[in-house]
Parts: C-alpha cells; structure tokens; sequence
C-alpha cells in the first residue's frame, strides 16, 4: 500500500462521504419549481469556471467517486488538488452543488470522515475569505497509519439561495433555512477544503481566504436563487 505522500491520502477523503447523503436522506426530491433548470446551469457554470491556477497554486482534477455520482446525481461537483509551486504544500478542494439541500446531511465532515476512520479532535468558529465574511466551521482529524499519526484540517462550510448571506457553518442551521417558504427544490452547495494539520494558523487562514477569495462567484451564484421574474 503506498505510504502518506501529502494529497495522495486527501484525494479520496472528501467524496467518500457523498455515499452516504442518498442513504440517510432516502432519495426523496422536492418539488422543483419554474426556472430552476436554467438557476442550475448557471451555478454549475460557475463551478465549471473555478481556475486550474490561484495565485502560486496549480490544480489538477481528481475524478469523484463513481458511486457518489451515481446516487446522488448532484448538479455538479468540482473535486481538485493544489500543489503550491513555491513550497511544495498541496491541499484538496471540494464543490458539491445538489439540487435537494437534505442531501448533505451525510456529506459533511462530522459524519464523512469519522466513517473513514478519522477520529475528529477539535472544531472552532471562524470566519474566512476578504474581511473575514464567509463564516465556516475548521475540524482537526486524526488517524493511526503505518506507524504515524497523521492529522489533516478541514474547512467547510454551506450555501444557500438567500436575500441575506447565506452561508452556514453547520448542517443544522443549513437545514431549518432550507425548509423557508421559496427554498423548497433550488438545492445547496457545500465547499470543503482539506489539508495538513501541520500547517500554522496562519499558513491556513491565508490559503483557505485565497482560495474562498476565488470562489466567489460560485457564492453569488447560489445565494442569488431565483428572482420572481425568472419564476
């Protein structure tokens, strides 16, 4: 088996947790209202756009599970490795955008990695991205392989088509927004970014703002919902 080389255990971690969205949410799909075909394609387009290259980091597509795919069909999703090309640090980035918001409730991190053996040893508020507006949840996991301890950090957080902002840290906040009167079938999105638990506070706080910095576009994209006039 080959040993922990930095991304190469990452890659598989995010998009395990997609099996189990389609099992604990028993498939069920909202009624979908007029106009959410053409508000999917949009958001979809803008994941699509999400750059190869931010700042000194270069990307490389990593195919999701196929599984996951299969069973939750979501609208899209964007799974990716960066490798800075200055120090040499490499980290995974996940865009998940579904067109049923219950089908995260087994795709977040205190449910998708824990079934992966990781064993979750700390979680904090923060707020990232420019002028620290994008809230999100920063999770420390740890696991016993081949002898060491490896640790990895990840932050996630959730979208939702909002007149406010809608981003949430947590699945539950997620899913009471969901059930408003309007929501009901235009889906969610979930962002994850996964890396070293051995990089300073700092060294994550700059990289996980770089990268947010970069996917907004994707935010407006799903807070925006769709208008009266697209209905």
């Amino acid at each position: 088996m080959k040993p922990y080389t930095g991304a190469n255990l990452l890659a598989p971690l995010a998009s395990a947790g997609l099996i189990l969205a389609i099992i604990l949410t028993g498939g069920l799909s909202p009624t979908r209202p007029a106009g959410v075909e053409a508000y999917h394609a949009q958001v979809a387009a803008t994941i699509d756009a999400v750059p190869l290259r931010i700042g000194d980091w270069q990307g490389v597509d990593v195919t999701p599970m196929p599984e996951a795919t299969e069973l939750l069909q979501p609208n899209r999703i964007l799974q990716r490795r960066y490798r800075n090309l200055r120090t040499g640090n490499e980290i995974e980035l996940l865009v998940v955008h579904c067109g049923d918001a219950r089908d995260m409730n087994g795709h977040y991190p205190p449910v998708c990695y824990p079934n992966q053996g990781w064993v979750r040893t700390s979680s904090t508020d923060e707020s990232r991205g420019p002028d620290g507006a994008v809230p999100c949840r920063s999770y420390l996991f740890e696991q016993r392989r081949f002898g060491e301890t490896q640790t990895i950090r990840v932050d996630n957080f959730l979208v939702l088509p909002s007149n406010d902002l809608g981003i949430f840290r947590d699945i539950d906040a997620l899913d009471a927004a969901a059930r408003a009167p309007g929501l009901t079938g235009l889906g969610a999105a979930q962002v994850q970014i996964v890396g070293s638990g051995k990089l300073s506070a700092e060294e994550w706080d700059r990289l996980t703002s770089e990268f947010i910095d970069e996917l907004e576009g994707v935010i407006q994209a799903v807070t925006k919902g769709i208008s009266d006039g697209e209905r």
